[in-house]
């Protein structure tokens, strides 16, 4: 039986601010843009008390926590940071994957072995990352990684949960914890009867069919532990995306277009020496309608500046001013790496 464990950095970029400057620690702090524009990027465990989490518009963040400590991104920094995390993730597991910025899938299947027990293994891993970069991570260890991603979020922050019975763990838990029930779809659940994952599992198949469709189902057979998903491989991926869902939704023309400036600057880091022939914005309103529009270069480009150019121009010309946006995103696509993009260049 394959292994897996997620481990997710505990409020990665507040925890990388507290590492050089101690004193935070405790503290209601934020990190986001500064002034009264734009968007929270991450905030402590304190300032969540308050109301303030990711993509709080900084504006009601500062009103609903006056006394909180504001910081800047500091970009490279995290990248930096991140670098090192999953270098030593690496070093353990006999196959990782990298999601995002401050979290891992790891196969610890031989790894395991080396302990008398998974919870041994949990905290040997938290113990290797805070020796080796003093950050703090949750742990959650399973035998499929959806049911791993939602064991890491159980007990956080520097929490660790082994599930041993899917089944048994999920049971009691809203169905809103399986990844893919987003606040629509919890609405749906909600309004058929389904508050708690053991309602959906009490079901009749054909009776989820019927109500849910074969997202119902899939949802089901996650709570069954019928479905067990290990590391996935992207090689050579054809898109670079990010995207962020706003607290409230808006059409503050600040917030929206420091949220956007941030995911350029995301999925820029993602590049890796890769360039880009074409840019997309997506934006979602609060009736949930969702547009995407997009912009082909006549030739490679590799610049953050190309990016926030080209999202802000399609920005400006599809927003509907009337309307408030609940999601925005970003995406580059048509990729090539830099090598190429040389060789194209060098043709003309």
């Amino acid at each position: 039986m394959t292994i897996i464990a997620h481990v997710d950095m505990d409020c990665f970029f507040v925890s990388c601010e507290v590492k050089r400057k101690p004193y935070l620690k405790g503290k209601p702090v934020v990190v986001g843009a500064t002034g009264q524009r734009g968007v929270v990027c991450a905030a402590s465990y304190e300032a969540r008390k308050y109301g303030v989490r990711s993509a709080t518009p900084i504006s009601i963040a500062r009103r609903r926590l006056p006394h909180g400590i504001y910081l800047p991104p500091e970009g490279r920094y995290y990248r930096n940071e991140s670098r090192r995390i999953m270098h030593h993730l690496s070093t353990i597991a006999d196959d990782m994957e990298q999601v995002s910025v401050d979290e891992a899938y790891l196969d610890i299947t031989s790894l395991s072995k080396k302990f008398d027990s998974l919870a041994r293994v949990a905290r040997y891993i938290q113990a290797l990352i805070q020796k080796k970069t003093k950050l703090p991570c949750s742990v959650g260890i399973a035998d499929s990684r959806t049911v791993a991603k939602i064991a890491s979020d159980h007990q956080k922050p520097f929490g660790l949960t082994i599930v041993e019975d899917t089944k048994e763990f999920l049971n009691d838990l809203p169905i809103e914890k399986i990844p893919g029930v987003g606040k629509k779809s919890k609405i749906h659940f909600n309004n058929n009867g389904v508050y708690k994952i053991k309602d959906l599992l009490k079901m009749d198949r054909f009776d989820v069919i019927d109500r849910f469709g074969m997202h119902g189902v899939q949802i089901q057979q996650i709570a069954l532990g019928e479905i067990k998903t290990g590391i996935y491989h992207y090689e050579n991926p054809k898109s670079i995306s990010r995207e962020v869902t706003f607290s409230k939704d808006t059409n503050d023309e600040d917030t929206l277009d420091s949220a956007l400036v941030s995911l350029c600057r995301r999925v820029y880091d993602d590049l890796e020496h890769r360039a880009y022939r074409k840019v997309s914005i997506k934006l979602r309103y609060s009736d949930f309608t969702t547009i995407t529009r997009d912009i082909t270069l006549k030739t490679p480009d590799s610049s953050v500046e190309a990016i926030k150019q080209n999202a802000k121009r399609l920005l400006i010309e599809n927003i509907e001013e009337d309307e408030e946006v609940r999601l925005i995103g970003v995406k580059l696509s048509n990729l090539i790496h830099e090598e190429s993009r040389q060789m194209t260049l060098g043709v003309y």
